[in-house]
């Protein structure tokens, strides 16, 4: 079942488990990424990248794992920001989780 089947499924039934793996390996592919975070002081909320992600953003990513994860190509950038808007989304669900992380840093 895929994330958003069961989130469909818990929220239909009433349960939400808002329990998302922070922990899972950055995107760190060469291909064009764009954050979709909460803003940091060197990375502000839709920064792009081509080419990787840089150093900066890798220190950051492995102070906050949950940063990596958001993290999305740009061919997904469109349906990623609809899901940032969907309570109990895995958007979501990592955006709150990094904005607690990141708390008041910018």
């Amino acid at each position: 079942m895929t994330e958003e089947n069961k989130v469909k499924k818990e929220r239909a039934s009433g349960k939400v488990d808002a329990q998302i793996d922070v922990k899972a390996e950055p995107a760190t592919k060469a291909e064009t990424m764009v954050y979709i975070g909460p803003d940091l002081a060197l990375v502000p909320q839709f920064s792009i990248f081509s080419n990787g992600v840089p150093s900066y953003l890798a220190r950051e990513i492995e102070k906050r794992p949950v940063l990596g994860q958001l993290l999305v190509s740009v061919k997904s950038l469109s349906m990623a920001q609809e899901k940032l808007k969907v309570i109990a989304s895995k958007e979501y669900v990592l955006y709150q989780e990094a904005q607690k992380q990141v708390g008041s840093e910018t």
